[in-house]
């Protein structure tokens, strides 16, 4: 971000902040358990050997080497303006965000037992403006009165479920 109000062209008697700022980041989550991409076993039950009870082992998923987490790239655009000895504020900002890479459950012919897999397919879209206002009409030394409205917008849009991507 940049502060304009400390720039000369902006300093003035009723302006007291005046900043713009600009954001981009990535950044990843995982949303399905730990070892998904990995062939995993758990407990299949017991066998009976030699007349003792055996613990035996089965696949507990179906693996996929290429799963990814899920990726978010953001971009936002804002402005921070305070007037009048900051009785005045104002907050806006403008967004979108990409998700891409969603992880999603897929219904697969059964081989080992395990009916799904875990496979990267989607995207969603998010988009929106966020403004806030402060008022503050009453103001003395000890105290003062502050009256806020916010007002926000918010588009979410799934742009690809594709599962059959594997």
């Amino acid at each position: 971000g940049i502060r304009l109000s400390e720039l000369p062209a902006f300093q003035t008697e009723w302006l007291d902040d005046l900043k713009f700022r600009v954001g981009y980041g990535v950044s990843g989550r995982h949303n399905f358990s730990p070892y998904q991409s990995l062939e995993t076993y758990a407990g299949a039950g017991k066998v009976m050997v030699d007349g003792k009870w055996i613990q035996v082992f089965g696949p507990s998923n179906n693996p996929n080497p290429d799963l990814r987490w899920e990726k978010t790239e953001s971009y936002n655009i804002g402005l921070d303006v305070s007037l009048l000895d900051n009785r005045i504020s104002v907050v806006a900002d403008v967004y979108k965000k990409r998700g891409t890479d969603m992880v999603m459950t897929k219904n697969v012919s059964q081989t080992n037992g395990i009916q799904t897999v875990k496979i990267n397919a989607g995207r969603v879209d998010n988009s929106g403006i966020e403004i806030g206002a402060t008022f503050i009409p009453l103001k003395t030394k000890d105290w003062d009165i502050a009256l806020g409205i916010n007002y926000s917008y918010n588009r979410n849009k799934l742009v690809e479920a594709n599962e059959h991507a594997v």
